[in-house]
């Protein structure tokens, strides 16, 4: 009895440590967690694909333009912009680009929303048959079922950082656009590393206000999941984050080398699946043996193009398991989930 009450004591006074797992265990237990549940892996593309990432997949395939084409189309409107006038075109240009970015922004986080609520939920149901504990300010019990709207809500908040940062910095990327668009330092690099490489405490910028939002969003709704409300979510994510930055940053930077890890791969696989098939028809099916090279470029092409999703269904379900989590303030006495140990 003493050395139960011994060990437990231990073990709640460990307080914020024990909320995080080391987070090379916490990678280690979510992959052994989630190769038995291929539909987390599906739950997890179809969030990350409504989310922007179906872009991210298809960028392969796409033929972007040369810099002489963009120069063509958006030439005459970004001049304008430069020398301070904005015309009819320009105004209609933005309009449009606006309105289409908001519905699908819009469109895309509540859908997203939805798909990760339902995985998280998942996720949190597994994990209390493993002892997992919450935060005291979280309602015990049972996950609850949170609105999509509620899912969305939480993370549009979250990344307010980014749209003050977008706000910020776009000027100064068009400013760097149109520089390279009019006299570009040289033609090998692609455009968009050149526009970078002129800016790039101002990508920096961008790029670390998303992570925040993301890391921020993706707490949040997991504390809705557990009965707190919008704002409370919101708080306790921050609070959560700034409590423990060396514990949420080092996760942070594991699970999104983890996830490029497949990502990458995936992307460059079916790349070379698609330039192959490309190169074949631009020479011309001539003979049979052409006929045969296609289809069996095709079909290489296809089997690359799905393995991608695959894999990248695969890195973001072990991703949402990590954070799931790391969520958690602490483990309950005794117990901790598979594969994973106590911090």
């Amino acid at each position: 009895m003493t050395q139960d009450a011994s060990q437990q004591g231990s073990l709640s006074s460990g307080g914020s440590q024990q909320g995080s797992l080391p987070p090379d265990a916490s990678l280690s237990g979510s992959l052994l967690l989630v190769l038995g549940r291929p539909r987390w892996w599906l739950l997890a593309l179809a969030a990350f694909l409504v989310r922007g990432g179906i872009i991210v997949m298809f960028l392969p395939i796409i033929i972007l333009p040369t810099p002489s084409g963009v120069a063509n189309v958006f030439g005459p409107a970004v001049t304008g912009l430069a020398l301070g006038g904005a015309g009819a075109e320009l105004i209609a240009l933005i309009a449009i680009l606006a309105v289409g970015a908001t519905v699908a922004l819009v469109a895309g986080n509540v859908l997203g929303a939805w798909f990760e609520a339902t995985l998280v939920g998942e996720i949190i149901d597994d994990a209390d048959g493993d002892g997992l504990a919450w935060p005291a300010e979280i309602p015990p019990g049972r996950v609850t079922e949170a609105p999509a709207w509620r899912g969305a809500t939480v993370r549009l908040v979250a990344h307010l950082p980014l749209v003050l940062a977008l706000v910020w910095g776009i000027p100064t990327v068009i400013e760097a656009g149109y520089a390279e668009l009019v006299l570009p330092g040289e033609l090998v690099t692609p455009l968009a590393i050149r526009i970078a490489a002129r800016v790039p405490v101002t990508v920096a910028l961008i790029l670390g206000a998303w992570l925040v939002g993301e890391v921020v969003g993706g707490l949040a709704l997991r504390r809705l999941m557990r009965g707190a409300n919008v704002p409370r979510a919101l708080i306790g994510a921050t609070g959560s984050v700034i409590r423990r930055p060396v514990s949420s940053i080092g996760l942070l930077v594991r699970t999104q080398v983890a996830f490029l890890l497949l990502l990458v791969p995936a992307l460059l696989g079916s790349g070379a699946g698609w330039d192959r098939v490309r190169i074949l028809l631009t020479d011309g099916i001539a003979t049979t043996a052409d006929q045969l090279g296609l289809v069996l470029a095709l079909v290489g092409f296809i089997g690359l193009w799905l393995g991608g999703y695959v894999l990248v269904g695969l890195g973001a379900a072990v991703r949402a398991v990590a954070w799931t989590t790391w969520a958690a303030d602490r483990w309950s006495p005794g117990t901790v989930p598979t594969g994973a140990v106590p911090g």
